[in-house]
């Protein structure tokens, strides 16, 4: 049954697809019963005629709702012209446009890092061109009267629109900044607000201040601010997880929790809670509580990129109640919505590779290369792949690459060592071991060192190096160390 169901969901032998097959179906049923009408009660004919397509169509439908025709996000990022350099009004016009853009276009993806807490590094603006997304800047420029604020469009004119130095300023700021996207985009509706109910100016100030402070390690300063917030503001639902996140972050999960739960309670089934709380738990290794909020989250909006990530994280067994129901597929529909989530990319390689289509891990790993063609993440997943199918050639070079980009990269110069010694090149194999050591890298450096001693006659030598990998086991079944005092204790 699972397979007739497989054939009728997806394509059969031959690339027919679905419709196919029915409409040939369709149409010798339907040459059945004209052939025979003739001896054939007038009444069971007419039944007959339209039995076919009825059932067609309810096939059909049932077909659709369990894997209807995938969509393609509008992709729209906001992002600053200058990140080094941005202040905490530029950031709360990036994330009140993001919110407000998200309300106006609620299918539409827009900056769907805001918020992440390391689990989706920002791109840069080629790296978004190249995922197809329509790519706007926020700068600014000092005046005598206060500040410029400039929005670059897609097609690199740029608009600009002063600003006093006001609390009210951001808000302006942040309405006019999305009707130039909105109209730029060719979309003529009204435009939402970034909040349910809009907070005053006071509230606005204080909650980026506070989060200006928190993305600086300020986590004291961040408490003041965001707790002065709350008290002025019981439901503005941004500081109470700003605040937990200071909690988080301080090791006061109780109190984190709890700002969670407020959070949830005030708007409920609010995404924006339901995907922190849950990508909280999941840190938290708390996998019964984190599954129910990303589901929620999965179901009002698939947009929302960072909750497969999240779902891939709980037992295999729990997904099973989700259309996609693996994590393969989770992740495939994650990369596909947004070629640019490099983290859910590296998750999938890692999933396929113990697979009957390891090979796709590449053509995923690749395709993320020309998005980011400095990624170091993926190009050492890559080279672990080519290293480990024997490709020693293709592993050197893009570990040599990395070396290019960045320099002292310990765990390049490492996985170098140990092409070079398969290689039986055990001078420059010694040469990238000792390296990885002066740079704080792997401590298995000791035990191929080990290994090339011995190769080399220095059984003395090579002892020492056993030994101190095993002095610096990880555990006790630390494998790479168990091996290591056994090849100690034979030369001896």
């Amino acid at each position: 049954m699972a397979e007739i169901w497989r054939l009728l969901s997806g394509e059969v032998p031959g690339g027919f697809t679905v419709p196919v097959v029915l409409i040939v179906f369709s149409f010798l049923v339907l040459e059945y019963v004209y052939r025979t009408g003739e001896t054939m009660l007038q009444q069971t004919y007419k039944r007959l005629r339209w039995l076919d397509p009825l059932i067609i169509i309810v096939l059909y439908a049932a077909i659709w709702v369990q894997s209807p025709p995938k969509f393609q996000p509008l992709r729209i990022a906001v992002i600053a012209e200058q990140p080094e350099q941005s202040n905490w009004r530029v950031n709360a016009v990036l994330d009140m446009t993001a919110r407000s853009l998200k309300r106006t276009l609620p299918d539409a993806l827009i900056n769907p890092w805001r918020g992440e807490f390391d689990e989706y590094d920002i791109p840069t603006a080629d790296n978004l061109k190249r995922s197809k997304y329509k790519v706007y800047k926020i700068g600014t420029a000092s005046e005598e009267n206060g500040e410029t604020f400039n929005i670059t469009l897609q097609s690199g004119a740029v608009e600009g629109m002063e600003s006093a130095d006001s609390d009210r300023s951001v808000l302006d700021i942040t309405k006019w900044t999305c009707q130039w996207i909105l109209d730029d985009l060719g979309k003529r509706i009204d435009l939402q607000e970034p909040f349910t109910k809009e907070p005053d100016a006071e509230v606005i100030t204080g909650y980026y201040q506070g989060m200006e402070q928190l993305q600086a390690g300020n986590i004291d300063s961040a408490l003041i601010c965001l707790m002065k917030i709350s008290k002025i503001d019981s439901a503005f639902i941004p500081a109470r997880i700003g605040l937990a996140l200071c909690y988080e972050i301080s090791g006061e999960s109780t109190r984190a929790t709890n700002e969670y739960i407020k959070a949830a309670q005030l708007i409920p089934g609010s995404n924006e809670t339901l995907l922190r709380m849950g990508e909280y738990f999941i840190r938290q290794k708390k996998w019964d509580k984190a599954e129910p909020p990303l589901k929620v989250v999965i179901t009002n909006d698939p947009t929302e990129v960072r909750v497969y990530l999240g779902l891939t994280k709980i037992h295999p067994a729990r997904l099973k109640d989700l259309r996609l129901n693996t994590k393969i597929a989770l992740l495939e529909e994650a990369v596909r919505i947004d070629p640019a989530f490099e983290n859910a990319r590296l998750a999938l390689a890692t999933e396929l590779l113990n697979t009957t289509v390891a090979h796709k891990a590449a053509d995923y790993l690749y395709e993320g290369l020309r998005i980011n063609p400095a990624s170091i993440p993926l190009m050492l997943k890559l080279g672990a792949m080519e290293l480990y199918n024997g490709n020693s050639a293709g592993a050197r070079d893009i570990y040599n690459k990395i070396l290019d980009i960045q320099p002292q990269n310990n765990a390049a110069v490492f996985n170098l060592g140990v092409v070079d010694y398969r290689l039986k090149e055990y001078e420059i194999a010694s040469e990238h071991f000792n390296q990885c050591i002066e740079w704080g890298g792997s401590v298995n450096s000791y035990y191929y060192l080990g290994l090339i001693s011995r190769e080399m006659g220095e059984n003395e030598r090579a002892r020492e190096y056993f030994i101190k990998r095993y002095e610096l086991r990880q555990s006790d079944d630390d494998v790479y160390a168990i091996k290591a005092m056994e090849y100690a204790s034979a030369l001896e």
